[in-house]
């Protein structure tokens, strides 16, 4: 298997599978963070099965959903974290990719999300 990274106006094919990364970038440490990652429209996740995932250093509960997957983490040390999933693309057209959102269960205020985009998918 090979990572390609996908250009600007890059187009996918139905059945093609795609790497999903959300590095979050921690600057000061915090208990009971909520990770919410839109799916895309016309992706179906690879692994539909919730359970708790231990990677680059965070714990975490990973719950898959129809609309989006929900990360739960009990605790976010300061630094830098990959947190990753695979999608297969289901349908074709201009689909639209959601925006990630973080955020701190008991201090809202602190939080981030990431911008939306556009992608091709075609036959």
């Amino acid at each position: 298997n090979e990572l390609i990274p996908l250009a600007s106006g890059a187009q996918i094919q139905v059945g093609d599978r795609i790497l999903v990364r959300m590095l979050i970038d921690n600057a000061q440490s915090m208990d009971y963070v909520h990770l919410r990652d839109y799916l895309p429209c016309g992706f179906e996740n690879q692994n539909p099965l919730s359970g708790y995932q231990w990677k680059t250093g965070v714990g975490y509960y990973q719950s898959p959903g129809d609309l989006a997957t929900n990360y739960f983490i009990g605790h976010l040390p300061k630094g830098l974290f990959l947190i990753e999933y695979q999608l297969f693309a289901t349908q074709t057209g201009q689909l639209n990719l959601g925006p990630s959102n973080i955020q701190s269960v008991y201090a809202p205020e602190f939080g981030g999300h990431s911008s939306g985009a556009m992608i091709d998918v075609v036959k």
